[in-house]
């Protein structure tokens, strides 16, 4: 049977969307979608990620973005889904919590990973910002989405997100807390296509973790248009 939407609501400017656990599962995924993420925003994923394990699934709309509240800023949202991860970990009801994401999503989930200590399950990474990039390269990266992305938030002010991402650079670069991370299994899908994401940068990246990364390199352009492929590749790993 196809599960359905438990419940939705806000935390801070987040939207939270999730999905039911069975009562034989104590595990949780939680679901960081990309920048600036599509309509979708893995809702599709993680649907048939919790009709595969049955945990329960939290799927995550930034602040400003799909149908979170407010205006979107890279550190705002950053520290809104790391407190948010805090809530669900302290929940006696889940052992574990696993994480996926996508692209600005995957810097996200390494740095919410980094919170779980031992309830740290997976980590599924799909061509993530496993780097913090340079000012330059950010600043062409926003203004190219800015002028072709429906999606992009209006409201955010480039000279803003740099200063976010300088300040990101130092406090959560993924490259400076990968080796602190224990978790059970990663899996790393890398578009093989892709215009934002060099595959070098998550090739050097892989072998960092230990147990070290299940690297894939895969025929899908940034976004993973083809979802039907993301999602069987990703609901036989966590079979």
């Amino acid at each position: 049977m196809d599960v359905v939407v438990a419940g939705e609501k806000h935390f801070e400017d987040l939207f939270v969307q999730w999905f039911p656990a069975k009562p034989s599962c104590s595990e949780a995924y939680v679901f960081f979608h990309g920048f600036p993420g599509g309509g979708i925003r893995n809702e599709d994923l993680a649907a048939a990620v919790a009709n595969q394990t049955g945990a329960a699934v939290y799927v995550i709309h930034y602040g400003g973005l799909g149908r979170g509240k407010g205006e979107f800023g890279f550190l705002k949202s950053l520290n809104e889904c790391l407190a948010f991860v805090d809530e669900i970990k302290s929940q006696s009801t889940f052992s574990r919590v696993n994480f996926y994401g996508h692209s600005w999503g995957g810097l996200v989930a390494l740095n919410a990973a980094a919170r779980c200590e031992n309830k740290l399950g997976d980590i599924i990474l799909v061509s993530p910002f496993s780097f913090v990039p340079e000012n330059e390269t950010v600043r062409h990266l926003l203004l190219a989405m800015q002028k072709s992305d429906a999606g992009f938030p209006q409201t955010l002010n480039i000279q803003d997100a740099l200063a976010d991402v300088e300040t990101i650079a130092k406090q959560h670069n993924p490259r400076m807390l990968v080796r602190a991370l224990k978790p059970r299994r990663v899996l790393i899908l890398q578009s093989e296509n892709d215009d934002q994401v060099p595959a070098a940068m998550n090739r050097q990246f892989a072998p960092m973790f230990t147990p070290e990364a299940r690297y894939l390199e895969v025929n899908q352009d940034h976004s993973f248009t083809n979802r039907a492929a993301l999602i069987d590749i990703v609901c036989k790993w966590v079979r």
